[in-house]
C-alpha cells in the first residue's frame, strides 16, 4: 500500500483559498445563468460566512446555483486520484464541509410539508 506524504500546508491553504473564491464565483455564475434576480454579495464577519442574496428566483435556480459548486468536488478529486496530491483531496473535503449549508438550501424547497401539518390546530 502506498504511504501518502503529509500535505504542504502552505500549499493547502492557497488551495483552499482559491476554493472559496471559485466556490462563490460558481455560485454567482450559475444564479446569474438560471435567471435568479437581485443578488448581492454578503461578508457575514461575524458569523465568519460569505455568500449571496437575491430578491427573486424559482426554487429550481435557487438548486441548481446551490449545487453548482460541487463541480469543484469532483474536480478536486479527478486531481487527487491522478496526481496523488493530497491537498486536492483535503481542499475538495473543505470544499463539502463549507457545502453543508448550500447541500441543505438545495434540498430545502423540494422537501414537501403536508397541508394538515400545515393547517394542524395547536393544542395548548
Amino acid at each position: 500500500m502506498q504511504r501518502m506524504e503529509a500535505p504542504s500546508i502552505p500549499l493547502l491553504l492557497a488551495a483552499y483559498t482559491a476554493t472559496i473564491v471559485l466556490h462563490e464565483l460558481i455560485h454567482y455564475i450559475v444564479a446569474r445563468l438560471a435567471g435568479v434576480e437581485g443578488l448581492r454579495f454578503v461578508v457575514d464577519a461575524k458569523r465568519g460566512a460569505i455568500g449571496f442574496t437575491y430578491e427573486r428566483a424559482t426554487p429550481m435556480a435557487i438548486r441548481v446555483a446551490a449545487l453548482a459548486p460541487q463541480l469543484l468536488t469532483v474536480v478536486l478529486l479527478a486531481v487527487w486520484l491522478v496526481t496523488g496530491a493530497v491537498e486536492a483531496l483535503l481542499t475538495a473535503i473543505l470544499n463539502i464541509v463549507g457545502s453543508v449549508n448550500d447541500l441543505a438550501n438545495s434540498v430545502k424547497p423540494v422537501i414537501p410539508v403536508p397541508a394538515e401539518r400545515l393547517d394542524a390546530p395547536r393544542l395548548d
